[in-house]
């Protein structure tokens, strides 16, 4: 595996926006906001959720790893992106709980 600490990052954040995205939803605190998301979750509920993330994780390290294989510099750059583009889901989660307490 070519770039570890960003699929560590991306993994935990990917985990992470599972997790808010099934509380936000099985709590009805919100909806998804991603179309293709919250199709799945319209027609296959939290399950069918789930599998769509983790194939996700999976795609989205293939392809770093297969890039980086002709690439590197491109790899890792989709590698990180793949961690900022994560992150922003998470942060949006968490302000739309702390938001909901209040």
């Amino acid at each position: 595996m070519r770039y570890r600490l960003a699929y560590v990052f991306f993994v935990l954040l990917s985990l992470l926006d599972l997790g808010l995205t099934c509380y936000i939803l099985g709590g009805e605190l919100g909806r998804e906001l991603n179309p293709i998301a919250d199709l799945i979750v319209r027609r296959y509920e939290l399950f069918g959720l789930i599998v769509f993330k983790l194939a996700m994780i999976v795609l989205i390290i293939l392809l770093c790893e297969s890039i980086g294989s002709r690439r590197d510099d491109l790899g890792r750059f989709i590698s990180r992106l793949s961690v900022v583009i994560t992150s922003v889901p998470v942060v949006l989660s968490s302000y739309q709980l702390v938001a909901y307490a209040q």
